[in-house]
């Protein structure tokens, strides 16, 4: 059984909890799921799966965007 974490910046209806658990439980088998409410990821969705982390939140994209303009400005 996976131990699998899914943060969002907003609490999941019980449909999208449903349906995510449903793909993660397709590719990993029968999991453990925890769900964690994190405004600081400011929407999308973490999951993490044991050691694994799948990060599609937009804090994540601020930030690859970010680094991608520091990186021109340098050139």
């Amino acid at each position: 059984m996976s131990k699998v974490t899914i943060t969002t910046a907003v609490k999941l209806s019980t449909a999208q909890l449903k349906k995510l658990s449903t793909a993660i439980e397709e590719k990993y088998g029968k999991s453990d799921i925890q769900t964690v409410v994190d405004t600081n990821i400011l929407g999308g969705v973490i999951v993490t799966v044991g050691s694994h982390q799948f990060d599609n939140s937009y804090r994540s994209r601020v930030e690859a965007i970010k680094q991608q303009v520091s990186t021109a400005l340098a050139e």
